[in-house]
């Protein structure tokens, strides 16, 4: 199985979310654009899982408290790498980024316990937008970030849970199975 872990979006959030990646594929050329159902804040990616070990990741999942809600919202356009060409064309989020930051460390934490290897990378919540393979000129940036300038910040939400996803991939993209949704205490 291949798996992730993620924070799923509010219909408003996505619907937000849509319209400004429609305004960057009407700027950008030269990238494969995220389809509507598979926006979504990503956590950790795990890959390739055996499906026999999903029920102790789930166990282990479990035991994730994060004290309330995380207040987020899209608030500005962000690209991978941060320097020379690009790959990737996201939506960046604010909000209470230490609470983020929390939950990202409490899951890999949980993740490692099992043999998941830990990311060594600072995390930054977004939204992947577009991907471009081999690479878009570092130009884009510019015009990433003035195409959204009068979309962000976007709507503001409270992440009130996080989910272990299936992800099959088809030839015509990648279909999402939410598997489990692990709410905050």
């Amino acid at each position: 199985m291949r798996l992730f872990i993620a924070i799923e979006l509010p219909d408003d959030v996505r619907e937000h979310l849509v319209q400004l990646r429609d305004r960057l594929k009407a700027q950008i050329a030269g990238a494969w654009y995220t389809r509507d159902q598979n926006l979504h804040v990503t956590l950790k990616f795990l890959g390739e899982v055996d499906e026999r070990r999903s029920s102790e990741l789930i166990e282990s999942l479990s035991k994730v408290r994060i004290g309330g809600a995380i207040q987020a919202s899209a608030d500005k356009i962000e690209c991978f790498p941060d320097r020379g060409p690009l790959r990737i064309v996201a939506a960046g989020f604010g909000g209470d980024l230490d609470a983020f930051a929390a939950l990202h460390r409490a899951i890999e934490q949980r993740c490692q316990h099992l043999g998941f290897e830990r990311e060594t990378r600072k995390y930054r919540p977004h939204v992947t937008l577009a991907r471009a393979r081999p690479t878009l000129p570092s130009s884009v940036r510019k015009i990433a970030a003035e195409t959204a300038a009068s979309m962000l910040p976007g709507p503001a939400f409270a992440v009130q849970e996080f989910a272990l996803v299936q992800s099959r991939l088809k030839p015509q993209g990648a279909e999402y199975q939410t598997i489990q949704r692990f709410k905050f205490d």
